[in-house]
């Protein structure tokens, strides 16, 4: 009985503490303030240890709270209780906002009235990006594309797994946006794509809204990731958080797409998957620098900086507890479709394909200043998975493969075809033709839609026999069964 008797004390202390702010710390003065915010383009990043407020009995934290408030869209929150400093109060907001990617409406400016007496925070005065029925729209989008990317997932995976499939997912379909040259995109302000929000808007966006996006999905999967900025390279990534180790993860690098504003579907590189700090600074990670979280983080453990993955050039899939991927083999141009259990162990899915290499060279930038040239190849070569079987583009041709490694011949092209994905239920292709030199020089998209298919490649004889496209309900029959399935 006195315990409690103290807690309704406590909390009727704290709510004439909140009723009557200027009779405990006196009089208020009004200024300010701007937030280091990632989906505004701002790459510094305080410490948490920076952040100074006392320790209550509240039951709420202060974290907790401001998200909340700005989750209403709150036209004031108080924060005289937290007795947060003044000085703190950037720091603090900056990591709510940055911490919270759906907080993607929330200006980095805000106004803040405070106490001179013992320089604490009395009201923050947030500011939004557009009215509430615009952000609400805006929000809509938003939740609509994350439960669509989250779709991608399920329980049963490990949280490897889970951070492999997310990683792919957004490298699969975002497309870095052309920028003028005033900073700004051709019809949107170049804030949206800083954001999380760039992404499930129009899968377009830059480095900041590639970390924003993964870092939101992950943990909406139950998995614990940071973000790192750094502001010397102007660039973000993430600390992703794998069976209690920290690992980086670079999506804006792994992101294989070969035009600006020009989205390669599948094409995704796995260089910068889950590797040790060590690995980052130096030339296998491209030479990142300087990059700073708001929590310690460190990534010390090397074992996956020389990775199974590393080669690997299009998407992974995880389908019933395995990975499957395509393995490349460059001396004899060709690819095995593979799978993997969660020891480790191999095994080869159906015969290799024939695909094509191409070469190409970056120079990344390290801590000096100093460019160097790093050449890898690529084998053109992509995968897609839906209905149950692996859609394989290698080279001009493209197949369909059942998990038992049944394949089918389903059509060639004239030219070399770069990307494949899953988009509303249909096969979407990029055909890009190959000059001379090696590079893309010409961008397409081809919807294979599966009744479109079906009339052209199955009612009518190719060759003198009946294409093996579509085995709809995969009983290695192409009949009525299938069109039945496919006209419904």
């Amino acid at each position: 009985m006195k315990q409690k008797i103290i807690s309704l004390f406590v909390t009727a202390a704290l709510v004439l503490l909140l009723l009557a702010p200027v009779a405990v710390y006196g009089t208020v003065e009004q200024t300010e303030g701007e937030a280091a915010l990632l989906q505004e383009g701002e790459y510094s990043i305080e410490s948490a240890s920076s952040v100074q407020y006392a320790t209550l009995p509240l039951s709420v934290d202060v974290e907790t709270f401001i998200y909340n408030q700005l989750k209403a869209k709150a036209s004031s929150i108080n924060l005289t209780v937290y007795r947060v400093s003044v000085d703190s109060v950037g720091a603090l907001y900056s990591d709510v906002i940055n911490d919270n990617p759906d907080l993607f409406y929330v200006s980095s400016t805000y106004g803040l009235s405070y106490y001179p007496s013992n320089n604490t925070a009395a009201v923050v005065t947030p500011y939004y990006a557009g009215s509430i029925d615009d952000i609400e729209q805006a929000e809509r989008i938003f939740n609509s594309g994350v439960s669509k990317a989250l779709a991608e997932i399920d329980s049963s995976m490990t949280d490897f797994q889970k951070a492999l499939t997310l990683h792919d997912y957004i490298c699969s379909y975002a497309a870095y946006p052309a920028l003028s040259s005033n900073g700004t995109s051709n019809d949107l302000d170049l804030d949206i794509y800083h954001s999380a929000y760039g992404f499930f808007y129009d899968n377009r966006v830059v480095c900041a809204g590639y970390t924003l996006a993964y870092s939101y999905l992950l943990k909406q999967a139950g998995v614990d990731c940071e973000y790192v900025g750094s502001e010397s390279m102007h660039h973000a990534w993430n600390k992703v958080k794998i069976d209690g180790k920290w690992y980086n993860a670079d999506l804006t690098f792994d992101d294989l797409n070969y035009f600006e504003d020009a989205n390669t579907y599948g094409s995704v590189r796995h260089k910068f998957f889950l590797k040790s700090d060590s690995c980052f600074s130096s030339i296998d990670g491209s030479f990142h620098y300087d990059g700073k979280t708001y929590d310690t983080c460190e990534c010390t453990d090397t074992s996956f900086d020389t990775a199974f993955y590393d080669d690997v050039n299009s998407r992974m899939y995880v389908v019933d507890g395995y990975i499957y991927y395509l393995d490349p083999a460059y001396s004899s141009t060709r690819v095995l479709l593979m799978k993997r259990d969660v020891n480790g162990n191999e095994t080869q899915v159906g015969s290799y394909y024939y695909a094509t290499t191409t070469g190409f060279v970056t120079q990344p930038t390290d801590s000096s200043g100093t460019a160097h040239e790093v050449s890898y190849d690529e084998i053109l070569a992509k995968l897609a998975y839906l209905d149950g079987r692996f859609y394989i583009l290698a080279s001009k041709k493209l197949y369909s493969q059942l998990l038992d490694g049944y394949r089918y011949n389903i059509t060639s092209f004239n030219d070399y075809s770069a990307g494949i994905a899953v988009l509303d239920g249909n096969l979407v292709l990029n055909a890009l033709g190959l000059s001379e030199e090696g590079y893309f020089v010409d961008n397409g998209t081809v919807v294979l839609d599966k009744l479109e298919y079906f009339n052209t490649y199955l009612s009518k004889p190719v060759g003198g026999t009946y294409n093996n496209y579509p085995d709809i309900n995969l009983d290695k029959y192409v009949n009525a069964k299938d069109y039945a399935l496919i006209t419904q």
